[in-house]
């Protein structure tokens, strides 16, 4: 009897544990890309470049200034899960990485892509993982090169680890 009471107790433990965390995390909507439509206040003036090379067949060096005056593309709502287990939703505003891959003429048998951020970090991710990328310029409405930790330009990669959101990206490599 008491050993059944204690596996009861347990199992009721481990269920209100579960509808604890159930309601701490809600999921994310399937995220897509929305065209910004409203005038933005214009970009900081930042001293910065992102290159794209490797497996193309037009490597581009693309100024910060340039990437801000082109048609930026919204994720709303996109959940960044920390592998600590901390959880934030924001909304990114930036260009598809895929626009920018078939701009530089990323290889039709790339595997993957390096992202490499001014501090020397890498991390390289599946090609099938990045589907949903973004090269963001904004956070929230506020241009990312205001902030001098995350900024000017960020790895956003949806459905994916924290880990893959590179801060103060420099560049990317298309790999085969």
């Amino acid at each position: 009897m008491c050993r059944e009471f204690a596996l009861l107790t347990a199992l009721l433990l481990v269920a209100a544990l579960l509808v604890a965390c159930a309601e701490r995390s809600t999921p994310t909507p399937e995220p897509s890309f929305e065209p910004v439509s409203e005038a933005l206040p214009p970009a900081p003036e930042v001293e910065w470049h992102l290159h794209v090379a490797g497996a193309v067949t037009e490597p581009v060096v693309i100024p910060y200034q340039d990437l801000a005056a082109r048609d930026l593309v919204r994720l709303a709502d996109i959940l960044e899960a920390c592998d600590c287990g901390d959880e934030v939703r924001n909304t990114w505003e930036g260009i598809a990485l895929g626009d920018l891959l078939a701009e530089a003429g990323a290889s039709e048998q790339a595997t993957a892509v390096i992202l490499r951020g001014a501090d020397g970090y890498w991390r390289k991710a599946p090609i099938g993982d990045v589907g949903l990328a973004m090269v963001a310029l904004r956070r929230d409405g506020v241009w990312l090169a205001e902030d001098s930790e995350e900024g000017p330009i960020r790895m956003v990669v949806p459905d994916q680890s924290a880990s893959y959101w590179m801060s103060q990206l420099v560049e990317i490599e298309v790999i085969e």
